[in-house]
């Protein structure tokens, strides 16, 4: 299960939770927002207002609460397909132990490796396999599977 919402205000949401069902059952999901100054902020999109908290703090937090898995969003980039805030991804995996699922902003593989390159255990590719072609037309859309195999088996063979 995802949780976003519910653990802007209680983070015990996060404990029972995973008590409950397991850690790595529970995800949680931080949307990041630039303010008009450029630093990154939590975004709550229930009610579209940035909030205070550093957002690094917050998702601390949430992984210490229990949280199996951290979905970190880059609002500002999220369907542009112009390339991922891979700072705010290496920031974030050096932060936390659990995996790291980095979204906002996916146009290319290229953009993918580069996310995992920066930290990210997982990369979710919404727009990327949606929109296609110079007009951005609704055509769902995968990576052949060669593709893929190349693509991470060169960011394997890079590893440390």
């Amino acid at each position: 299960m995802c949780v976003q919402t519910g653990a802007l205000d209680d983070s015990t949401l996060v404990t029972r939770l995973a008590e409950r069902f397991g850690a790595q059952a529970v995800v949680v999901s931080i949307d990041v927002k630039r303010s008009w100054l450029g630093h990154r902020k939590v975004y709550a999109a229930a009610t579209g207002k940035t909030l205070r908290w550093p957002w690094v703090e917050h998702m601390q937090r949430l992984a210490a609460a229990g949280a199996g898995e951290v979905l970190v969003s880059a609002v500002d980039r999220d369907g542009m397909m112009q390339g991922m805030d891979l700072d705010m991804i290496h920031e974030a995996s050096h932060a936390v132990s659990v995996p790291l699922i980095a979204s906002g902003g996916v146009g290319s593989l290229a953009h993918v490796r580069a996310a995992v390159a920066a930290g990210a255990s997982a990369v979710a590719v919404g727009a990327f396999f949606v929109f296609q072609g110079p007009h951005r037309a609704v055509l769902i859309t995968y990576p052949r599977y060669q593709e893929l195999e190349q693509l991470f088996s060169a960011t394997a063979s890079e590893a440390p």
